[in-house]
């Protein structure tokens, strides 16, 4: 079986995947690929993703329509998209503003098992 890291390497063959993190639904950075840690502080952006995938739910529940997919932020130079994956996983996507979201989506939408597979929880 691939690692976690493994997997979100494989991510990055996405044209525009620039990065991928995953994280707890507490927050806490479980694996990342395309990222330095030099770059960037990953304990905080694992904890602001779930932080802003809870509440993107929070708004959901209070106007009643359905679980969350998914979280698409789209900013002049990218794209990040926070995905829950099964109950305790937080994956975040970062991508080029040219990147596909369809296929960044399908993509996730397939890896999803093994992306959990690859965890012991």
């Amino acid at each position: 079986m691939a690692s976690p890291e493994q997997i979100l390497e494989e991510l990055l063959s996405v044209p525009g995947v620039e990065a991928a993190v995953a994280s707890d639904k507490d927050g806490l950075l479980l694996a990342s690929a395309g990222l330095k840690e030099d770059d960037i502080d990953m304990d905080a952006l694992g904890a602001v993703a779930s932080g802003a995938l809870s509440s993107a739910e929070f708004v959901g529940e209070e106007f009643k329509k359905g679980l969350l997919e998914r979280v698409v932020l789209e900013y002049q130079e990218g794209k990040v998209i926070l995905q829950q994956v099964g109950k305790d996983v937080v994956l975040a996507i970062f991508a080029s503003k040219e990147a596909n979201l369809g296929i960044v989506r399908l993509t996730i939408k397939r890896k999803q098992q093994e992306i959990l597979d690859s965890f012991s929880f």
